[in-house]
């Protein structure tokens, strides 16, 4: 009777185990996947991040005229330079380039607005315009190619805030949130009006979302 019981027992307790341990496994997973996202960006799914980071990119992402003072100054950001202005390597612009209208609705960099030398400033607002595209991905790895060269590269220097600016942005239409959140830290701390007040804002509603 004693061996028969066993048996008995040892039948029910091996299916009760095994769901158990399944158990177990599913509900360790669920929480991994919850407190982790892709690209090291935590707190949220890739969904939900998504969708908030879509929302705020909505409010914030303008196309950038080089010809509206309002948007950017006149001044370069305090830590450059002043004479990345005159760059002798700088290529003129006639007055003709000053009013022809980019492929994207945009006009051209004006020959009094250009930072440093003017082809690649040319770039350079055309990719802070590129961002009504599903590849993000392309995008936000142009622009961290760009901001890797703020420091030796005299043109990124002198846009630097706008730089960070738009990969936050990026990063924001991406949904990676803490990539984002860092990039609008260092505008912030940069103190350049137009920016800082809008990058502390964005702060704010990641760290609201949460």
């Amino acid at each position: 009777m004693k061996a028969n019981s066993f048996k008995g027992f040892e039948r029910f307790f091996s299916p009760v185990a095994m769901t158990l341990a399944t158990v177990v496994l599913l509900t360790m997973s669920l929480a991994s996947c919850h407190h982790c996202g892709s690209d090291g960006d935590a707190g949220k799914s890739d969904s939900a991040a998504q969708v908030v980071g879509s929302q705020i990119f909505a409010d914030y992402y303008k196309y950038y005229d080089a010809s509206t003072l309002a948007q950017h100054g006149d001044d370069f950001n305090d830590n450059v330079d002043d004479n990345y202005a005159d760059d002798p390597a700088a290529p003129a612009s006639s007055a003709s380039d000053q009013d022809t209208d980019g492929t994207d609705g945009t006009t051209a960099v004006p020959a009094d607005k250009v930072r440093g030398n003017a082809d690649e400033a040319e770039k350079l607002i055309g990719l802070f315009n590129s961002m009504d595209t599903d590849d993000m991905a392309g995008v936000i790895e142009q622009l961290k190619e760009v901001y890797k060269e703020i420091g030796s590269n005299k043109t990124y220097a002198s846009y630097a805030t706008e730089i960070k600016w738009y990969l936050g942005l990026a990063y924001l239409k991406a949904g990676k949130l803490d990539s984002a959140k860092s990039m609008f830290k260092e505008v912030e701390d940069a103190g350049n009006e137009a920016y800082s007040g809008p990058a502390k804002e964005i702060v704010d509603k990641i760290n609201a979302a949460d």
